[in-house]
């Protein structure tokens, strides 16, 4: 492992055009956008600069910085804009979003069997991929490379939260929904696709799927009804789902705008709740954060799912599997 040249930490990739850390890479960056820059040494500008030093001299940790080659120049304007609304960005463009899904999917409200519900996991991914760059100027200006890594472990909680939203209030807990709404099949005609290339009966399907249905209703649908999530709150859900530090395959500055932009939103949640005078703010944040747990345990059910599917030889979408199984790794 290479140390860092400023600190001598652990470092992965280089930032700024140095191989730093990603503490000395934030304190670079907070410096050259700091609007004061007037910084001064106690000692003699000799001081050392150590990562198990706690408090290290700013002005010799710059002086070094530079030193060792980061450039000032290769810092952007800040990726976080000051805007405090991103939640309801989010929320105000679902309507375009839904128009667009109309179009593409069409108005059918025919029960849907794992095999379409797969297919349009895979048509609705470009659909929401533009949504998420029309509601976030933040998700724009990161580098494709993170932006993919994002998008794919979002998208795959995304299909999770959706339908679980149109089950939580569509008053009905004994199917489930689609990511678009779209009621689906009973279980034994649920995991049956169009060519039936199955050897399974229907009973032995019922018996394979079965405890993921119990286990879904139970672990999942019934605690959502009784958080009784406003569409605020549940709106909330995708966009810390969307800036989660710890997906698969983004660097160690953008984990960093992840923790920035989270902060945001919880701010701007703890502000929803005074706005409505909620009358138990703090417990209804760890409402939200429970929430999100429920997510990504829904994401592994379905991912688990995908995984008897293939074994079992029933139709499904091979790219969205795809998709599940390397955000989930």
């Amino acid at each position: 492992m290479i140390s860092c040249a400023v600190c001598g930490a652990q470092v992965i990739e280089s930032h700024f055009g140095a191989m730093v850390c990603r503490a000395c890479s934030a304190f670079f960056r907070r410096y050259v956008l700091s609007k004061n820059k007037t910084i001064l040494c106690e000692k003699n500008e000799n001081c050392v600069i150590n990562r198990n030093i706690k408090k290290m001299c700013r002005f010799c940790r710059m002086v070094k910085c530079l030193q060792v080659g980061m450039i000032p120049t290769r810092i952007n304007e800040p990726i976080i804009s000051k805007s405090t609304d991103k939640i309801l960005e989010l929320l105000n463009n679902y309507t375009r979003f839904q128009e667009e899904r109309f179009i593409v999917h069409g108005p059918s409200v025919e029960k849907i069997n794992f095999l379409t519900a797969s297919t349009i996991m895979e048509a609705d991914y470009r659909l929401a991929r533009n949504h998420i760059e029309r509601s976030s100027k933040e998700f724009v200006k990161i580098p494709k490379k993170n932006q993919n890594a994002l998008f794919d472990h979002y998208y795959t909680g995304c299909i999770v939260a959706e339908g679980l939203y149109f089950v939580v209030n569509s008053g009905r807990t004994d199917r489930f929904c689609g990511q678009t709404g779209r009621q689906t099949l009973p279980i034994e005609q649920y995991f049956l696709g169009e060519h039936k290339n199955t050897i399974l009966t229907d009973t032995q399907i019922n018996d394979i799927f079965q405890p993921f249905w119990r286990r879904g209703l139970i672990e999942l649908v019934n605690p959502l009804i009784e958080l009784k999530l406003d569409l605020f709150e549940y709106t909330s859900l995708f966009v810390l789902m969307l800036f989660d530090g710890s997906s698969k395959g983004i660097d160690e500055e953008c984990v960093e705008i992840c923790y920035q932009i989270r902060n945001i939103i919880f701010r701007e949640i703890s502000s929803y709740h005074k706005e409505i005078d909620h009358p138990r703010p703090f417990d209804r944040m760890a409402d939200i954060m429970h929430a999100l747990t429920l997510m990504e345990k829904g994401k592994q059910m379905l991912a688990d799912q995908f995984t008897l599917c293939c074994l079992h030889k029933l139709d499904h979408n091979e790219q969205i599997c795809l998709i599940f199984k390397e955000t989930l790794q």
